[in-house]
């Protein structure tokens, strides 16, 4: 779960369900990030969808409505309000999604390395970065496992599990380039 304070999580699923008074006592800036998630979640979001295709549903709204750029030190309203932020915002507000949606999920953080055609890992990029995981069944013939996401980067392959984000020491790498949306 991401824990966001005062409860954001239950006024914003307060505030889907049609509770205007559950933005009370919150500060503007809350306010709007309140509303802008309820925003997203009805209408990208149907109660008919597998999770699956809610998970693609919050994906695309990323790649429609949010920018890679610098902003500020607040994910929340980096991604909400202003409509950018750095992977960190995109991995922490995604979670947040995902926790609203009941889909397991993490965020993970480490090094970025080159991946070898050969399926070695390459040269380290010296670049941190942060993206997902999921517990999801993609649909795809097979059962219910671990895959990636990376909101910032644009990747979201089911064809790939989890398998493609290894350990090393404990600190995550991640096999891809340094070509930043």
């Amino acid at each position: 779960d991401v824990t966001v304070g005062y409860d954001l999580k239950n006024a914003i699923i307060q505030y889907i369900k049609g509770d205007e008074e559950a933005v009370v006592g919150y500060n503007e800036q809350h306010q709007q990030i309140i509303k802008e998630v309820a925003s997203v979640l009805t209408t990208r979001i149907t109660e008919d969808m597998s999770d699956y295709q809610k998970v693609q549903a919050i994906y695309q709204w990323y790649r429609d409505e949010t920018t890679y750029m610098s902003w500020g030190n607040n994910a929340l309203y980096n991604i909400f309000v202003a409509h950018c932020g750095e992977c960190d915002d995109f991995t922490l507000t995604f979670a947040l999604f995902m926790d609203i949606l009941d889909i397991e999920c993490y965020c993970i953080g480490g090094k970025i390395y080159a991946y070898n055609e050969d399926g070695t890992v390459g040269e380290d990029i010296n670049l941190g970065h942060a993206w997902n995981a999921i517990y999801l069944d993609a649909e795809n013939g097979k059962n219910k496992q671990w895959y990636y996401v990376d909101v910032t980067w644009g990747e979201f392959d089911t064809s790939r599990t989890i398998g493609y984000i290894n350990q090393m020491d404990g600190v995550g790498f991640y096999f891809g380039d340094n070509s930043i949306r």
